[in-house]
């Protein structure tokens, strides 16, 4: 019998494959849509603060999303693994030239970069843009196995949206007690409200 762990295991193989496999004129399209209908929502355009990722290999290219946020006058900050395992604070940055490789490979911001503190998580005017390899369409994602973001979720006030490519939306991915679920789910095809 399976366990949950498995069953993730196994997806996160199998939704590795299908994105690594997205030809790159495809995605580069696909990306481009994303965050056009991304930047048209209602909850970005008044959001004060963006809490971004630094996408990684085959991952959503959000990269465009950093300038046109700190241009827009927005805030923006991205993640930055503690020493505490499966904790992560984000950092405010002013250009993508201030961020370093740090864990897993991921492009962060310095350690002495401003701390994003909890009463301005705590705001409706916050925007989480939240990575994954898949989501469901209750808003369930599929991550790296990690647990960061869950525990981040557990405590953020604002919105927070899934960025996923249309093939990589599930009817349902397999989920554990703690998992958290996004507000919004953004994809090449649309914008979609997670229903129970």
């Amino acid at each position: 019998m399976h366990s949950a762990r498995d069953e993730k295991k196994e997806l996160r193989k199998h939704c590795s494959l299908i994105r690594d496999g997205i030809e790159a004129r495809e995605k580069i399209d696909a990306d481009r849509r994303i965050l056009q209908r991304l930047t048209s929502l209602t909850s970005y355009r008044f959001a004060s603060l963006i809490l971004l990722y630094a996408p990684i290999k085959s991952e959503i290219d959000v990269w465009p999303l950093l300038e046109s946020a700190l241009h827009g006058g927005k805030q923006v900050a991205l993640p930055l693994c503690e020493e505490q395992p499966g904790v992560m604070s984000f950092r405010l940055v002013t250009k993508k030239e201030d961020l370093t490789v740090g864990a897993f490979g991921v492009m962060e911001p310095s350690k002495n970069a401003p701390i994003v503190g909890k009463e301005l998580l705590r705001k409706k005017d916050a925007l989480l843009v939240v990575p994954a390899l898949a989501f469901d369409k209750h808003g369930y994602r599929l991550g790296y196995g990690k647990g960061y973001y869950d525990r981040f979720l557990s405590e953020f006030g604002g919105t927070s949206v899934g960025l996923v490519y249309r093939r990589l939306l599930f009817d349902r991915v397999p989920k554990g007690y703690y998992d958290r679920k996004v507000d919004l789910l953004v994809s090449e095809s649309g914008v979609l409200i997670p229903h129970d």
